[in-house]
């Protein structure tokens, strides 16, 4: 049994993607760790900036925790997009079926938001919602498209490239054989002129001398 060798840009191509991948899902585990207070330390000075340069003056306290609200289900949607993309870009590296990596990547996201979420509520002042899974795997679902958009365009790229390939050489090889046919009619032209050319002895002549 032959074993097929992956190339060595491939390979750091899916090391790359791989730490990639353990990095976010990382990063994904750690801000689920943390306390109400500690996950909206960022958020609320954010919403703070953005209610200030809008001059949301009606109603503040309401705007900042809209706000903040927006924050962290963008968050939400970045985040497992970002995850996504990367794990549905590897498991197309490695499953070559587009498919099949689709498939994969929607059920492995799927799982680790429902894990994702259940470790939020642990931490304090954290609550696990299935609304947030929703909007997790929404932005999985977008990552996923983008990748099999990609890969599609990619195969169409290297068929087209292919088939001209194809057509090139079929172009030389018509080329070679109606040169050669050419050479072989004109070699039995000439042959049938030389013979045309020669001067017919009768035999009386021949045993002559031709004279």
């Amino acid at each position: 049994m032959v074993v097929k060798q992956q190339s060595k840009p491939k390979l750091i191509y899916q090391a790359a993607l791989y730490a990639a991948l353990l990095g976010l899902m990382g990063l994904s585990w750690y801000f689920s760790g943390l306390s109400g207070s500690q996950s909206n330390f960022f958020s609320l000075k954010l919403a703070n900036a953005l209610a200030g340069y809008y001059g949301a003056e009606l109603d503040y306290i309401k705007t900042i925790d809209a706000i903040n609200w927006a924050i962290h289900k963008l968050a939400h949607l970045i985040e497992y997009g970002l995850m996504g993309l990367v794990l549905c870009a590897m498991l197309n590296s490695l499953l070559k079926k587009a498919g099949l990596a689709a498939l994969a990547t929607l059920a492995v996201m799927s799982v680790w938001a429902v894990l994702d979420e259940l470790h939020q509520s642990l931490a304090a002042d954290r609550y696990s919602r299935w609304l947030d899974v929703g909007i997790d795997v929404t932005g999985v679902l977008i990552a996923i498209f983008l990748v099999s958009v990609f890969v599609y365009i990619r195969r169409l790229r290297i068929q087209n490239v292919s088939l001209m390939h194809e057509v090139h050489l079929l172009t030389i090889n018509q080329n070679i054989w109606d040169n050669l046919i050419a050479r072989l009619s004109g070699s039995r032209e000439d042959t049938s002129k030389n013979s045309q050319d020669e001067p017919l002895l009768l035999p009386r002549e021949v045993a002559e001398g031709g004279c």
